[in-house]
């Protein structure tokens, strides 16, 4: 499944995470350049840190 979502804040990017990890997820921001398409999680409820592959970053 394609997913996009909007605002990259810290909702917006823990949202993308997640879900980047079982579909596609575009990422939008008025500031892609802060971003590479690895994303690093830290997971408090389980003390784990896990990464996830975001496809795009952009501000279009």
């Amino acid at each position: 499944m394609n997913i996009a979502v909007l605002g990259s804040g810290n909702i917006g990017t823990l949202i993308s995470a997640q879900l980047s990890l079982n579909d596609k997820v575009n990422l939008y921001s008025r500031k892609p350049e802060k971003f590479n398409s690895l994303i690093t999680v830290f997971d408090e409820d389980t003390n784990t840190e896990y990464q996830s592959k975001i496809n795009m970053v952009s501000d279009i």
